[in-house]
């Protein structure tokens, strides 16, 4: 799943780089991302979260308890049940989406052209939500059984299907943005429809034909409101930026947007792909009562995503302005909308660690079937980042919104790990703590060496020069915290180099 992730996130990468080059950083990017904002949510919150969080746990007590059968007959019944909710919600989106715009950009308002603009596109790219949650079911299901693959490798399907509607951007140079959500759209439905062949490799087909009614979809829908609070609070803090980042100078949606794709990188190869891999074996290990081995794997997990992600975190902070220069300063994405993205990045990765850590814990409370403690955290959490966006964003614009999302992130991960249910699971956070500590030292460390580094070799201009020396930096930064890790004995560098051993030898 790392890798596929790395992959896809690398993908996005070239997608967002050829959006800026189309679309620069002003009033046109800023419409197409508000917009996008939508299926993006609904994409990371069915996806990379909510879904599966009430999904998985229901699909593998029902696949343990009452076998293979009595499981499909239940993702039968929920793919029936969500194909109506969400060609339901689609037509009310289309109908409602100027109420949308004003909800989601009230900005807008006072520049009618980037408002209209905006519903325009927000239509176009509504229906990828039906097609986004059909997906969501279908991995699922598959993670259910074990397969990651195919739902891992599927955003590539829409990154590629952006980057060629982008691309015809050459040919009708008077509607970019109108293209590129007509790619979202096509992409949508091809991630669908890819993971249908290994559906019906494991013998899976749903029809509208059957029972509609099954006593786990009351239980997923008990599951579902919760999982998407507790689980997506980075994601609802973001749409929430969104809204109050509409109202600052033009660009601030845009320079948010980019910084957080950064973001995304890293926290998409591990965390994600760790939670999303952890959940199922989590609620295997519930219905059993093994919580000797669910406590092992979770600080396991969790103490090697610490690992994994400081040092990305630091890099960050240390070569955020030429990674920002090398990735998006091309075309219409100038030097001064380059500089004011790397400044919310900065902000932005202060906190990616808390981000990395609340994903790989919020699969526990689900598999043990405590939902309320991480709903409470996250509603705690994006309450702080209102107060402190509103706060922060008169003194420092967009970046103060960057920096209330960290804060909330750090905010939401301490309220997790205060309430722990420790009588269910024999959790030691003193060792978790340690790990954090000693990663956060390491990285640090790392940090500092790849920043003298960077003042040799980094060049001030775009071009190969700078794809060089971010590449040599990048090199020496590996090599550092590995070294340093090895010297120190850290037990997560056994674990990482025995994961990628085993794949190896697979």
């Amino acid at each position: 799943m790392g890798a596929a992730s790395l992959l896809s996130r690398f993908l996005g990468f070239v997608r967002d780089m050829v959006i800026a080059w189309v679309l620069g950083a002003g009033l046109v990017s800023d419409a197409f991302l508000a917009a996008f904002r939508l299926p993006d949510l609904m994409r990371r919150l069915f996806v990379e979260g909510a879904f599966s969080m009430a999904f998985v746990p229901v699909f593998s007590e029902r696949l343990s308890g009452e076998g293979r059968d009595s499981a499909l007959k239940l993702a039968s019944s929920a793919g029936r049940m969500l194909a109506v909710v969400l060609i339901g919600a689609v037509a009310v989106g289309i109908l409602a989406t100027p109420a949308l715009v004003s909800i989601l950009a009230p900005g807008f308002s006072i520049r009618p052209a980037q408002f209209d603009m905006a519903v325009s596109l927000v239509r176009i790219m509504l229906p990828y939500v039906f097609f986004i949650g059909m997906t969501a079911l279908f991995a699922a299901v598959l993670n259910g059984f074990g397969h990651f693959a195919a739902p891992a490798f599927s955003p590539l399907v829409l990154n590629i299907s952006v980057i060629c509607f982008a691309l015809s951007t050459a040919l009708a140079p008077d509607s970019p943005a109108f293209l590129l959500a007509l790619g979202v759209l096509f992409g949508g439905v091809c991630q669908m429809f890819l993971q249908v062949p290994f559906l019906r490799g494991r013998g899976v087909c749903f029809s509208l034909f059957g029972t509609w009614t099954d006593p786990g979809i009351k239980k997923i829908r008990r599951l579902l409101i919760p999982s998407i609070f507790g689980a997506s609070a980075y994601q609802i803090n973001l749409v929430l930026g969104t809204f109050l980042a509409s109202f600052s100078g033009l660009g601030g949606i845009s320079y948010l947007y980019y910084a957080d794709r950064l973001i995304q990188f890293p926290l998409g190869i591990f965390a994600v792909s760790a939670s999303t891999a952890l959940l199922p074996g989590l609620c295997r290990q519930a219905c059993l009562k093994q919580s000797d081995q669910m406590s092992e794997d979770f600080e396991k997990t969790l103490g090697l995503i610490f690992f994994l992600t400081l040092p990305s975190m630091m890099g960050l902070i240390v070569l955020r302005q030429p990674v920002v220069d090398l990735l998006f300063c091309h075309g219409a994405f100038d030097i001064q909308s380059s500089r004011l993205t790397a400044s919310a990045l900065l902000y932005y990765a202060i906190g990616l660690w808390a981000v990395a850590g609340t994903r790989v814990m919020t699969p526990v409370f689900y598999a043990l079937g405590e939902t309320r403690i991480p709903v409470r955290a996250s509603a705690i959490s994006i309450g702080v980042y209102g107060v402190l966006g509103i706060s922060l964003m008169t003194f420092m614009d967009y970046a103060g919104l960057a920096l209330a999302a960290s804060a909330a992130a750090v905010v939401n991960f301490g309220l997790l790990v205060r309430q722990m249910p420790r009588d269910r699971l024999e959790w030691r956070w003193k060792n978790t703590r340690s790990s954090l500590l000693m990663s956060f030292t390491l990285s640090s460390v790392m940090g500092a060496g790849v920043w003298l580094i960077s003042r040799g070799v980094i060049p001030d201009k775009v071009g190969w020069s700078l794809a060089a020396g971010l590449f040599g930096c990048i090199s020496a930064g590996v090599f550092i915290y590995g070294v340093l890790s090895i010297a120190c004995g850290r037990p997560e560098m056994k674990w990482a180099w025995a994961l990628f051993e085993n794949r190896g030898k697979r």
